[in-house]
């Protein structure tokens, strides 16, 4: 519970009659002058023409201009007491915070909580006015503490015991900060009794506040069970149950037809409503990566034939399906659409990284090397660089001479070869090759546009090996020389493609 809780019927308490014809119009009524203190603490002599839920109307008793002042331009006490006179009450109200324990659970999960015991191989964790037990195996992390609304921690009954307990029973001073936690607390009842309690002890102290703070509590002690009942859904917003808190906000007007409190029921329907978008909003974006990640390791089981097959087929939507059933457990009314609605509008965030690794030539030459740059041209001339163009001519013929012994070996040569390497690949690299193909060509993921061309360590780029051979020393052959081998590890390829996505 935030200050959503206090302020989500704020705006139409304030248009809380105590007249027929106060709510939701302006009176028009004449009224005597009045000395109205102002929060600069300016005085003005003016006389109230109307009055409205934001404000008031005043003729100055000077010159007889009109200007309209609202609520926070008068005095606080000044500001309440016309409130009150004119039937608005303002519910708002500065809630109790306390520090908590934030403790995040291994499977990556959060409980906010206040830890009561530690003891034995578990955590007793106090969370919306009940006990959770934890086991301490699995708690990833603790330690951090934050604040929250102490509402979120315990309930209402409970808050008030501690406080009363704390509280000395024969000291107005005391009372009165008690009756004033209680307002926080949203205890009006008990407000109004600590109000009394502390006016009974000490009739002089604060007797304006205590007059207005009780006449306030009073009111709100009214519709107690209305704003008990759309607190509730609000926690039940806050706790991530939007289905519960959406039903509550739309049978309002249902349960309490005459109430004031139409127009927050109203506010708090949206807040869900928008809670609830934000986050499914961030739960499609997570769990999408979360289930390529997932589905791609489960997928580099197969062979190389059944990885594609699954890529070009299967992949792309049984992401979606499963991202739609992790997104029905914030609402059920979610459909296919609104997840892949939600996944187009995500946070892009920071990119992450996918390599082929030395499965870059499964590409193709021309997939494996797009985006790559041409390399500046260096200036010819001298023995080296003679050397250096009869090497790459070399080269060149070689690569032409397998590219025809591979087509006239066939295309079930090459199949045999590409699961060969598919199976040589560990696990862990399958699977990255999986996301990395996933990503730049399911049409899903924002790709950075220059992907990360590095060389082949072990042919330095350029697709090749030269082997030095020394000849066959019992066949009395000569063989020796220099020839060149296709790169075993990059196949010809050179390279080793990257790439970042989002």
């Amino acid at each position: 519970m935030n200050l959503c809780l206090h302020s989500f019927v704020a705006a139409c308490l304030l248009a809380l009659t105590l007249s027929p014809m106060a709510a939701g119009q302006a009176s028009q009524t004449s009224s005597p002058v009045e000395m109205l203190r102002l929060r600069s603490g300016d005085i003005l002599w003016a006389r109230v023409v109307e009055h409205t839920p934001e404000g008031v109307f005043v003729e100055r008793l000077s010159n007889g201009g009109r200007a309209s002042l609202t609520w926070g331009f008068l005095d606080p006490l000044q500001e309440e007491e016309l409130r009150m006179r004119y039937g608005y009450v303002d519910l708002a109200q500065e809630e109790i915070m306390i520090e908590v324990d934030q403790l995040l659970l291994s499977d990556g999960s959060e409980v906010v909580g206040k830890v009561i015991s530690r003891e034995g191989d578990t955590l007793t964790v106090k969370v919306d006015g009940n006990l959770l037990l934890i086991p301490k195996i699995r708690v990833a992390a603790s330690g951090a503490t934050v604040r929250v609304p102490a509402l979120d921690i315990y309930t209402r009954d409970e808050l008030y015991g501690q406080l009363l307990v704390a509280t000395a029973p024969d000291d107005p001073e005391a009372q009165l900060a008690l009756a004033r936690d209680c307002e926080r607390i949203l205890d009006y009842a008990h407000a109004v009794l600590h109000y009394q309690k502390a006016s009974e002890l000490d009739p002089e102290l604060h007797a304006d506040e205590v007059a207005y703070g009780m006449a306030r509590a009073e009111q709100k002690a009214v519709l107690q069970e209305q704003i008990d009942y759309l607190a509730e859904a609000d926690h039940l917003r806050k706790r991530g149950k939007f289905d519960e808190a959406l039903a509550m906000c739309e049978s309002f007007a249902e349960r309490f037809p005459d109430s004031i409190l139409q127009e927050d029921a109203l506010k708090g329907r949206d807040r869900v409503l928008r809670g609830r978008d934000e986050a499914l909003r961030e739960l499609v974006a997570r769990r999408w990566h979360y289930w390529v990640t997932r589905l791609a390791k489960v997928a580099a089981v197969g062979s190389y034939e059944q990885a594609i097959d699954y890529l070009d087929e299967n992949m792309g939507k049984e992401v979606l399906d499963r991202v739609l059933d992790d997104a029905r457990r914030i609402t059920a009314e979610i459909g296919e659409d609104d997840v892949t609605a939600f996944w187009v509008e995500r946070k892009r965030g920071r990119w992450k990284r996918a390599s082929y690794g030395y499965g870059t030539w499964l590409l193709g030459e021309d997939e494996a090397l797009a985006g790559l740059e041409d390399g500046p041209k260096v200036a010819t001339g001298g023995e080296k660089d003679e050397e250096r163009l009869a090497l790459e001519e070399r080269i060149q013929r070689f690569l032409r001479n397998q590219e025809q012994a591979r087509k006239a070996r066939g295309s079930k040569d090459d199949e045999d070869d590409i699961e060969a390497a598919w199976v040589q690949l560990s696990s862990s690299s399958r699977a990255w090759w999986i996301i990395a193909y996933y990503a730049e060509f399911s049409g899903e993921m924002e790709l950075d546009p220059k992907p990360s061309l590095s060389n082949c360590r072990e042919c330095g780029g350029v697709g090749v090996r030269e082997v030095i051979y020394t000849g066959g020393a019992r066949s009395g052959e000569s063989t020796s020389g220099k020839r060149l081998m296709h790169c075993p590890t990059c196949h010809g390829i050179g390279r080793v493609r990257r790439i970042r996505y989002r």
